[in-house]
């Protein structure tokens, strides 16, 4: 279970890793092959000649109800290259603020691809709106706290230099 403190909408990504050297500017057959196997092929561009293998079946649970999806639905959402390795979205759904919410994830497929290594499983915010927010704040709080430390030196060093004098006025008479 897990409680969001913000009400946004969230997407639901699965990651893995593949080998180095694959273009996705100018892909082989093999790879074309691999982006149907895994769903991130565009069907106008490349169509393939089966359905995805990479098949997931998701549930959202809160005390609002119940959210239902299969990745069927989010076919060529995603991509493959060597530096980022896959990235298949495979849903998204948006929450409420202050709400408990409980994810299952069924993997309805074997992958026996050893080309593909690694998976796992993200959930980022994809509101772009509400990572504005959230970059506003912190730079904010950066600023706020920049200003404080800023401050506590400024008043720390009248403070200190105020006792630097009183030591020296006290010491000067003696000589």
């Amino acid at each position: 279970m897990v409680k969001t403190n913000m009400s946004v909408l969230y997407s639901i990504f699965i990651d893995a890793d593949v080998p180095k050297g694959i273009d996705d500017f100018q892909p082989t057959e093999t790879e074309k092959e691999l982006a149907c196997q895994v769903g991130v092929n565009d069907p106008e561009k490349e169509p393939c000649p089966n359905l995805p293998v990479w098949k997931f079946h998701w549930t959202l649970t809160s005390d609002g109800g119940t959210l239902q999806r299969d990745s069927d639905e989010t076919i060529r959402q995603g991509r493959i290259n060597s530096v980022t390795g896959i990235s298949r979205e495979i849903g998204e759904f948006e929450t409420v603020a202050g709400r408990r919410y409980k994810f299952d994830l069924d993997v309805l497929f074997d992958n026996r691809d050893p080309r593909i290594t690694n998976p796992r499983l993200m959930v980022a915010v994809s509101d772009f709106h509400a990572e504005s927010s959230l970059f506003i704040s912190g730079l904010r709080s950066f600023i706020c706290l920049s200003i404080a430390a800023v401050g506590s030196l400024l008043v720390l060093g009248s403070f200190l230099l105020e006792w630097c004098k009183r030591r020296r006025a006290r010491v000067l008479p003696r000589s």
